[in-house]
């Protein structure tokens, strides 16, 4: 089953909000593992695909627009 833009979009967004408020955590951590860095790096990794992913239908959005 595909998903349309627009589900898309609710995901992302979902996903977003919850890898930002995880990273939050792992940062507030006082004494980091390196689980606990892997888990920082691994963070920032999705919330950079994420942002892609937007900054790709702002793109897009601005080209059907204009």
């Amino acid at each position: 089953m595909t998903m349309t833009l627009n589900e898309q979009i609710n995901e992302a967004q979902k996903d977003y909000i919850f890898f930002t408020k995880l990273l939050k955590k792992i940062k507030a951590i006082k004494n980091p593992t390196e689980g606990n860095k892997f888990a920082e790096k691994n963070c920032l990794e999705m919330i950079a695909n994420l942002e892609v992913f937007f900054d790709d239908i702002d793109y897009h959005t601005q080209i059907t627009f204009d």
